[in-house]
């Protein structure tokens, strides 16, 4: 993702603005995917690195880290304020979502609205301060989901 680059799925491809949207219909899923070579299984560590911006409308699924080095995750945000809406967060190894904060910026925030979080090896969302009690506090929002 881009800093300020808003990114949207779950469209049937008629529609003409985010609120026509049927985010219930299977047909309609948008899939990021770190499956590259479709044998499922994941082959990358992120599936998206989250920016100052706003993610809305996909499936993420399938994260790995094939060399054990550090934990995969679907959803990857570090230092930043991100949304994350509407969205099916599945199928990774480790974590659905994971959040990092390793400056002093009070202004990092990750916000979760209306999120399926799913079937994830081991944590569904995880939030640390990157190993530095002194980086200030990490505000991470979660609603509806």
């Amino acid at each position: 993702m881009l800093d300020g680059i808003d990114i949207y799925g779950g469209f049937e491809g008629w529609e003409s603005s985010t609120d026509q949207r049927d985010l219930a219909d299977a047909n309609n899923a948008t899939i990021l995917s770190g499956d590259i070579d479709d044998d499922n299984d994941g082959d990358i560590k992120y599936v998206v690195t989250a920016a100052n911006s706003r993610i809305d409308g996909f499936t993420v699924q399938k994260s790995d880290e094939p060399h054990n080095y550090y934990y995969p995750a679907g959803i990857y945000c570090e230092n930043v304020t991100a949304v994350i809406a509407n969205c099916r967060v599945k199928d990774n190894e480790e974590a659905g979502i994971q959040c990092y904060l390793e400056s002093d910026d009070p202004n990092n925030e990750v916000s979760v609205i209306n999120c399926t979080i799913s079937n994830n090896a081991n944590y569904g969302i995880y939030a640390d301060t990157q190993f530095d009690p002194q980086a200030g506090l990490l505000s991470l929002f979660v609603d509806y989901c």
